[in-house]
């Protein structure tokens, strides 16, 4: 992760909105190895490192089974988050191997 005074405009921008859309973020302090949560109204120092809070799976109800005889596959998982937040991951296989993995939050 990178420091606040080091990031880029775009990166500040994203915890910006993150912050206004309420989501949760963490922080890290130099010299820390842990990331703690971060209040709801962060005053951003320069030092500090910040993320938003990684989304945690809780619950996972695949639609349809991975075959690895088939040379192309596709499946799809109904997650939610501890959050309660609700989403579509999608795994595509080929000769049995991972190709791409996509998650789609719920909107």
């Amino acid at each position: 992760m990178t420091q606040w005074k080091s990031m880029t405009d775009e990166e500040k921008g994203a915890l910006l909105l993150a912050v206004h859309k309420g989501e949760a973020l963490e922080l890290k302090s130099p010299g820390n190895v842990h990331w703690l949560a971060c209040r709801d109204d962060p005053k951003f120092n320069d030092n500090i490192e910040y993320r938003k809070r990684p989304v945690l799976i809780t619950k996972v109800t695949p639609d349809v089974g991975i075959s690895a005889d088939n040379p192309a596959s596709t499946t799809h998982y109904h997650l939610t988050t501890r959050l309660g937040e609700r989403g579509l991951m999608t795994e595509v296989f080929i000769d049995g191997e991972i190709q791409k993995l996509v998650w789609e939050l719920n909107k």
